[in-house]
């Protein structure tokens, strides 16, 4: 699967609404004595914390080794025309839309 945004993004985070990914910052992602987990922000300000799997765990950790994010950024970022590095804005849905339609492609 590798560090790639779209691999990160297309994988499930099952019940989490887009906009929930979207809100995630890279400090939502931490640990938890030895397991990670997420700090989803949901409507009406509330917080939800939902442990990692280890797969996941594992995506998630070489995409942010890859992309260089820090401290303080959007977890889940676009990336710039060529595809090639994030752009430091949150990923939004037709972003996303974008990322699905280019993988679905690749697999045809």
């Amino acid at each position: 699967m590798g560090g790639s945004p779209e691999n990160t993004v297309l994988h499930p985070l099952h019940q989490v609404q887009f906009a929930t990914h979207a809100k995630l910052k890279v400090d939502d992602y931490y640990h938890n004595g030895a397991r990670r987990r997420l700090r989803l922000h949901e409507k009406g300000g509330k917080e939800h914390e939902m442990p990692v799997h280890h797969l996941l765990e594992q995506i998630l950790n070489e995409y942010i080794e890859a992309a260089g994010l820090k401290s303080g950024q959007p977890l889940f970022q676009s990336v710039n025309s060529a595809g090639t590095a994030v752009t430091g804005r949150a990923l939004n849905r037709y972003n996303a839309w974008a990322a699905i339609r280019k993988r679905a492609k690749k697999l045809h």
